[in-house]
């Protein structure tokens, strides 16, 4: 006891308890003990060395005790002493424990070892047939269970058609479940639909995937849209799992992008992973040109890149055979991992590609088609961003040059603007001097403002006397009001040593030099 005692952490004194021989000083350790995993342990340990002064310890803590799992510990340790009294206290605690988890370790205990199990089992049906209590004839049916086998099933059957008790189905679709077969589970599948309870609903799922067929798979999927509970509906997405196909890989997707039961969604997203890692890379490819949800799809290719070697050729290839631009968003970003001279290489092909093609100078209406044309632009123009040398900034500065769509040259400017040399900044200005389009010529001020606040107000000074055109005179002076107030430390504020060289480079270049870069 007194080692106890001297015992802080109480899984310390739980090993300790299950090493010790002596039942005296663990009943004498037992009052003080206020751990409950450890007083389960004094419990099982008693029951272990046996002796009839455990017995009256044993009875106080399977009925007094507070904890649900100390009580169920004291029942099976009482079926170990197997003396008379213990039994009796066992008949106790089948007709007035409250836990119906204590029951049934009751129940398993009393009748383990009978040799007259056709009896029982008869006692037990009989009970079943006249008690009105629902957790009494749960435990009636769980005690039948124990010992009986397909001859319980007509009688299981004929239970499934009037019991409405919740706990008493749960016990009757476990037993159906164990003892029966098909006939059984298809009793299941409108119950799955009509079942009220939601426990009850969860135990059809888990009997149900007992057997891991096709049709199982689609009772599933058509009950989880109908589905209002977050418990049932989890438990539906868990038992889907165990199927790797694509139609298991949208619900699962679809279902952390749903608006409802944002609790289930680290879980649902850690299945999802799991799947996706189970796929064969042949398979996701060829899924890679016909699934219709791009963002699943995005999900495949995160999958890809992960995976070496084998990954980083597939995404490649990708990058030179994939017919769907709108993939191109995902797959930029995830050759980028490498950043390679290999990668550099397809890249600049792709711009180079993508610059000679035929394409209105002015932009089409806004569709679909448009916005994944300017996706591609802004992923391809900022991976080149990243790779700097004189090829990128000589192409890049040559597209912002001739490029007709607006929303396409926003992201060269953007890009030459982030490399933050001098000749880079340079070609921005330029930029800024021949840009007709108002809202580019605004953003263009303000980010290129806070390098060099004098040449840009120089600059759309210059513009604004000189332009003819009065609706672009107005965005001009527009832009000049809107630049921000001058503040120190300005924001994104160049060394001295590059504004300067940006300063010199300006006022040598002459007025028509900078109007054709």
């Amino acid at each position: 006891m007194e080692q106890l005692k001297a015992t802080p952490r109480w899984q310390d004194r739980r090993e300790l308890v299950r090493q010790t021989d002596d039942a005296g000083a663990l009943l004498a350790w037992l009052p003080h003990e206020k751990e409950g995993w450890v007083r389960a342990a004094l419990a099982t340990r008693l029951g272990q060395l046996g002796g009839s002064v455990s017995h009256s310890a044993l009875a106080r803590l399977s009925t007094d005790d507070a904890s649900g799992l100390v009580q169920v510990a004291a029942a099976q340790a009482l079926a170990q002493l197997g003396t008379p009294e213990a039994q009796q206290e066992l008949q106790k605690l089948l007709e007035w424990a409250d836990d119906l988890l204590v029951r049934q370790a009751a129940a398993q205990n009393q009748t383990a070892g009978s040799s007259e199990q056709s009896a029982a089992i008869e006692t037990l049906l009989e009970t079943l047939r006249h008690e009105t209590i629902g957790h009494k004839r749960a435990l009636a049916l769980y005690q039948a269970g124990q010992r009986a086998g397909a001859q319980l099933l007509p009688t299981l059957h004929a239970l499934w058609q009037t019991e409405t008790e919740p706990l008493v189905r749960q016990e009757l679709i476990g037993l159906l479940a164990r003892l029966g077969g098909d006939a059984e589970l298809a009793l299941f599948v409108p119950a799955l639909r009509q079942e009220p309870s939601m426990h009850v609903r969860i135990s059809l799922v888990k009997a149900l995937l007992t057997r891991r067929t096709a049709a199982t798979q689609e009772v599933f999927l058509q009950a989880l849209p109908q589905e209002p509970t977050e418990a049932v509906r989890f438990q539906l997405i868990h038992a889907l799992n165990h199927w790797k196909d694509r139609r298991v890989l949208r619900v699962l997707y679809e279902s952390i992008n749903a608006s409802r039961f944002p609790g289930t969604y680290p879980q649902i997203r850690q299945m999802l992973d799991n799947s996706l890692r189970t796929i064969p890379t042949a398979e996701l490819v060829a899924w890679l040109d016909d699934e219709p949800w791009v963002g699943l799809c995005e999900l495949f290719i995160k999958t890809l890149s992960g995976r070496g070697t084998e990954g980083r050729q597939v995404l490649l290839d990708q990058l030179t055979t994939q017919t769907r631009r709108e993939l191109f968003r995902y797959l930029i970003p995830a050759v980028m991992t490498w950043q390679d001279e290999e990668v550099r290489e397809l890249l600049y092909t792709l711009f180079d590609r993508e610059a000679r093609a035929d394409r209105p100078r002015t932009p089409p209406v806004l569709d679909d088609a448009y916005n994944i044309s300017i996706d591609y632009w802004f992923y391809l123009v900022r991976a080149l961003g990243t790779f700097y040398q004189k090829w990128s900034f000589e192409r890049l500065n040559a597209q912002l040059t001739t490029e007709p769509h607006a929303a396409i040259r926003d992201t060269l400017f953007d890009t030459l603007h982030q490399l933050r040399t001098p000749e880079a900044v340079a070609a921005c200005f330029a930029a800024l001097r021949r840009e007709k389009t108002p809202y580019l010529i605004r953003e263009y001020a303000r980010r290129l403002f806070f390098k060099s606040p004098d040449t840009v107000l120089e600059l759309l000074c210059e513009r604004w006397l000189d332009e003819v055109d009065e609706v672009l005179q107005r965005e001009l002076w527009r832009a000049l009001l809107t630049l921000p107030a001058p503040r120190e430390p300005v924001e994104e504020e160049v060394t001295e040593e590059i504004d300067a060289e940006i300063a010199e480079i300006l006022r040598e270049l002459p007025h028509e030099e900078l109007t054709d870069l």
